[in-house]
C-alpha cells in the first residue's frame, strides 16, 4: 500500500521524477521485481518556491481547466535562475494529460544509427514491451515508412470527414518520387475514441488542449500512484536539492548515493539509494547534478524548435460533426531525409481553442477582427512543426558555485530551416488539398516548444559523460533516464522514445 515514506538504512531503487521517463523507470524496475520509491515535486510545486517558467505572452499556457501547476518549478530549492520567456520545466505530478500532449512516434531503426547492435535490439525490445502496457490511438499509413509500429494500434483517432479526404489523398501518393515529407495520422496516447464504452474513454469532448477530463490522455503521475498501491513501492513529495556520492560506503559491495530530499514543510530528509534513476526533465536533471559536482559547469541543452504553419482547405466542414481537437494530421520527413534536415508537423482542426490561442498572438484592437474572420478560419488548419536540433537554438547551463543560470541561445540556421521546412510540406499538402497560407508570426523563443535534451547524450567516448547503460561517469549508480542522456532530440516529439530508454535502462541495471 502507499503511504508516508519512512526512512530506511538504504533503498534499492528510486526514481527521480513522475513524468512518462519516470513511469518507463519504475515498470522496468517492477518488471524485474523491485519496489521504486518515487520521489517528485508534485502537484503543490508552489509550496517549494516556486516561479513560473511561462512568461511570454505570445505562449498561451496548456492548462488544466485554469489551474497553472504544471508551468511553475521549484527554481529556487534547485538554484535555477530562468530566462525570460519560456523553458522546458514542469512541476506537475508527471503525465501527458496534465502537461504538454499525447504524441508518440515509435522508436525506429533510423533513430538508433549508430548506437551499438545490442542496445538497438535492447531499445526496439522495450518500446514494444511499453506499447503493450498503454493505450494508444493510431494507424499503419505512410508516416510508417519511418516510425513501423511494432505492436498494432488498439484503435484509431476520430478524424473529420475532411482530414479523412486528405489522408485517402496522402495513400496515392506512395511512389511519388518527389515523396521527402510523408502525411498520416497523428499516433496519441489516448485510450478509446471509437470505443467509448471503456472506462475512461475519450468522449470527444474538445478540452484536449487543456486538459482532459476523462482521464483519457496517459497520465504517467496516476499510473505510478496506482501501481505503487497495486505492485509495491513508495511515493515522497519533496525536491530533491543535492546528490552526494558516497563511494566509502561498501553496503553489499555496491555501495549508496544520498538524496537529501526538501518535503513541502521545509524539513530535509536523507534517502540512500543503491540505484538512481534521474528523470526531473531536461533542466532539472543537468541542474541538479551540476549542484551536486556530478556534472560540468557548463552544459548544453539541444532544442527541437518549435515553427508555425496554417493551411487553407479545399474541403468544407460538417460543424455537426464530432471531432478530435489533438492533431488530425501529421507531417514527417521520410528515413532518407539527412538528420540536419528533420522536421515534423501536427495540422490542427479548427477549434475555439485555435481561435484563443491565435488570439494571443494579435494585439488587443484588432481582436475583434478574429471573429469577422470566423467563417473563413474554418476552412483554416494551423499547423505547430519542429525541427532538428541541428538547426534549432540551444538551452546553455552555467552553474558558479551557487546558482545554475539559464541562457536561450539562438540559431542563426533556423529562420532559413523553417523556410526550407514549409517549402517541402507546401510541396506535399498541394496534392492532399492543403494550400500553404502566409505566416505572419515569427518563431517562437527556444525551449518554447519543451521538446529539449540530449544535454549529456550517452556514448563509449571520454567526452561522452553517460554510457549506454545511462549510467553517470562520475557516478555510476546514478542512471539518467530522461531525455538528458538521449543521442539527439528529434525533430517532433521524442517522449517514447526517451520513456523506451528508460525502461530498459531500468529493466537490466547491471554495472558489468
Amino acid at each position: 500500500m502507499m503511504g508516508y515514506f519512512v526512512d530506511p538504512d538504504v533503498v534499492d531503487d528510486v526514481v527521480v521524477g513522475s513524468g512518462p521517463t519516470a513511469w518507463a523507470a519504475c515498470m522496468g524496475v517492477w518488471a524485474r521485481g523491485g519496489k521504486p520509491v518515487v520521489v517528485d515535486s508534485g502537484y503543490t510545486a508552489s509550496d517549494f518556491g516556486s516561479v513560473s517558467v511561462v512568461q511570454d505572452a505570445q505562449i498561451k499556457s496548456k492548462s488544466q481547466f485554469g489551474s497553472e501547476y504544471m508551468y511553475t518549478f521549484p527554481c529556487r530549492s534547485l538554484g535555477i535562475v530562468p530566462p525570460q520567456g519560456v523553458i522546458p520545466l514542469s512541476g506537475a505530478l508527471g503525465g501527458l494529460s496534465t502537461v504538454w500532449g499525447a504524441g508518440i512516434q515509435p522508436v525506429s531503426t533510423a533513430d538508433l544509427s549508430g548506437v551499438p547492435a545490442y542496445l538497438s535490439r535492447d531499445w526496439l525490445d522495450a518500446s514494444e514491451q511499453l506499447l503493450r502496457e498503454i493505450d494508444f490511438l493510431g494507424r499503419d499509413d505512410l508516416l510508417s515508412l519511418r516510425d513501423p509500429w511494432p505492436v498494432s494500434p488498439k484503435d484509431e483517432v476520430v478524424m473529420s470527414a475532411r482530414f479523412k479526404k486528405v489522408l485517402q489523398r496522402a495513400e496515392k501518393l506512395v511512389d511519388k518520387k518527389f515523396l521527402d515529407t510523408v502525411y498520416g495520422s497523428p499516433r496519441l496516447a489516448i485510450k478509446g475514441s471509437k470505443d467509448r464504452n471503456q472506462s475512461g474513454a475519450c468522449v470527444i469532448c474538445g478540452d484536449c488542449m487543456v486538459g482532459c477530463p476523462e482521464g483519457s490522455i496517459f497520465d504517467s503521475g496516476r499510473e505510478i500512484l496506482k501501481r505503487i498501491e497495486d505492485v509495491g513501492g513508495e511515493y515522497l513529495q519533496g525536491v530533491v536539492t543535492q546528490i552526494i556520492s558516497d563511494k566509502s560506503n561498501e553496503l553489499d559491495q555496491k555501495g549508496a548515493v544520498t538524496l537529501l530530499v526538501e518535503d513541502r514543510n521545509g524539513k530535509t530528509r536523507r534517502i540512500k539509494a543503491r540505484r538512481l534513476y534521474l528523470a526531473a526533465g531536461a533542466i532539472g536533471s543537468p541542474a541538479l547534478l551540476q549542484r551536486s559536482a556530478l556534472a560540468p559547469q557548463h552544459l548544453e541543452v539541444k532544442d527541437s524548435q518549435m515553427f508555425y504553419g496554417a493551411f487553407l482547405s479545399v474541403d468544407s466542414r460538417n460543424a455537426a460533426e464530432e471531432i478530435m481537437t489533438t492533431s488530425q494530421g501529421y507531417f514527417s520527413t521520410t528515413k532518407s531525409v539527412s538528420l540536419r534536415d528533420e522536421f515534423s508537423m501536427s495540422v490542427y482542426e479548427y477549434s475555439t481553442d485555435f481561435q484563443a490561442r491565435l488570439e494571443q498572438f494579435v494585439p488587443v484592437p484588432l481582436r475583434p477582427l478574429i471573429q469577422l474572420a470566423k467563417p473563413v478560419m474554418k476552412n483554416i488548419f494551423p499547423g505547430i512543426g519542429f525541427l532538428s536540433q541541428d538547426v534549432s537554438g540551444s538551452i546553455h547551463l552555467d552553474y558558479d558555485g551557487n546558482e545554475t543560470k539559464v541562457t536561450l541561445v539562438n540559431n542563426t540556421e533556423t529562420s532559413k530551416a523553417i523556410q526550407n521546412a514549409m517549402r517541402r510540406i507546401a510541396r506535399t499538402s498541394r496534392h492532399l488539398g492543403l494550400f500553404r497560407l502566409p505566416n505572419p508570426f515569427k518563431a517562437p523563443n527556444v525551449g518554447a516548444g519543451f521538446h529539449a535534451g540530449a544535454s549529456m547524450p550517452m556514448g563509449d567516448g571520454l567526452h561522452n559523460l553517460v554510457d549506454w547503460k545511462g549510467r553517470l561517469r562520475s557516478e555510476p549508480r546514478i542512471h539518467i533516464v530522461d531525455a538528458s542522456s538521449l543521442m539527439r532530440i528529434k525533430a517532433g516529439s521524442h517522449t517514447f522514445m526517451a520513456m523506451a530508454n528508460a525502461y530498459r535502462i531500468a529493466v537490466n541495471p547491471s554495472r558489468e
